[in-house]
């Protein structure tokens, strides 16, 4: 070994001592098997990226609010929402937009019918459903999304049940923040329930959509009775919500709906400021303190929670009350 070592050229020797370096420096920086690696250093998995073109709406501009942020953006901003554990579990393209919280997605050679997750946007044909739409069909009309699942993946009308993501934007979160639908919680979907609300309150606060500004509202919402005793569907009329008149006038074009857009319109009559009147989610005689849905069968207020709106005769919220 010495006399090889001998025969080497100084140039030779120099490379060999300088790679032997090498491996000692490498050996000492390496880390233990057991040793867990500088998260700092790891990209956080929470966060997925978007496979495929991605084709915005060309109202959209660079997204400026996290999910941590609670600043009002301009209305014709796409609202940033980053998902702290989102798991896409489906991508495709919107091929139609049926109504304002519902779309066809094509993906792996099929189409299928999504239903947003916790918003309900209104009815064809009601005010504001033609809006809703054309604010969905901007959005996300022709455009590669990402689907995220909760517990529940499809619905009674086997519509997949998904949060839609454009890139770092959540369509559901963004069309709450345009007042162009309302919260709408069903139990055991309610991962974003606050991150909803939240976005909802703002857009009240902003009067953006069917939120805008209304006439002074007649009513007041004193209280919901939502557990009838007993079975509710069975004792509907136990089931009902107080009123207060804080106007005096008629109530013809006035309506109530709940969450699901079950809706009752109040009759052609005059109450008095002051008047105090219930009104009821079954059958029967309507009098001055006492109005009747007409439901049966089944109940109209959730008991696991729900929201009374208000409308006015152009169908915009001047009155809502949580529970």
């Amino acid at each position: 070994m010495i006399g090889w070592w001998k025969r080497r050229t100084r140039t030779q020797k120099l490379l060999l001592l300088l790679g032997a370096v090498a491996v000692v420096v490498a050996a000492i920086a390496a880390p233990s098997p057991n040793e867990e690696p500088d998260s700092s250093s790891v990209a956080p998995d929470s966060i997925l990226p978007f496979v495929g073109s991605l084709s915005t709406s060309s109202t959209a501009i660079t997204p400026t609010l996290t999910a941590s942020s609670t600043t009002r953006l301009p209305s014709t901003t796409i609202a940033t929402v980053i998902a702290t554990t989102a798991v896409a579990v489906g991508e495709g393209r919107v091929t139609k937009v049926i109504d304002g919280d519902t779309v066809v997605v094509f993906s792996d050679g099929a189409e299928e019918e999504v239903r947003l997750i916790g918003i309900d946007a209104p009815e064809t044909g009601e005010a504001f459903s033609a809006d809703a739409t054309e604010g969905l069909t901007k959005l996300v009309g022709g455009t590669n999304v990402r689907l995220e699942l909760d517990v529940e993946t499809h619905d009674q009308y086997d519509r997949r049940l998904a949060y839609i993501w454009v890139g770092q934007t959540m369509v559901n979160a963004e069309l709450l923040w345009r007042g162009l639908a309302t919260v709408y919680t069903v139990p055991p979907n309610v991962k974003y329930v606050e991150r909803f609300q939240a976005a909802q309150d703002e857009a009240q606060a902003a009067q953006l959509g069917m939120w805008g500004e209304p006439t002074d509202s007649p009513l007041r919402i004193v209280a919901v009775e939502y557990d009838a005793p007993g079975d509710d569907s069975l004792n509907l009329n136990e089931e009902y919500i107080t009123f207060e008149v804080v106007v005096s006038g008629a109530l013809l074009g006035y309506s109530v709906e709940d969450q699901t857009g079950h809706r009752y319109r109040f009759p052609d009559r005059v109450f008095k400021r002051g008047d105090v009147f219930k009104l009821h989610s079954g059958e029967g005689t309507d009098t001055r303190t006492d109005l009747h849905w007409g439901a049966f069968g089944a109940a109209i207020w959730n008991n696991d929670g729900d929201t009374v709106k208000l409308l006015d005769p152009q169908d915009q919220i001047v009155e809502s009350y949580d529970y």
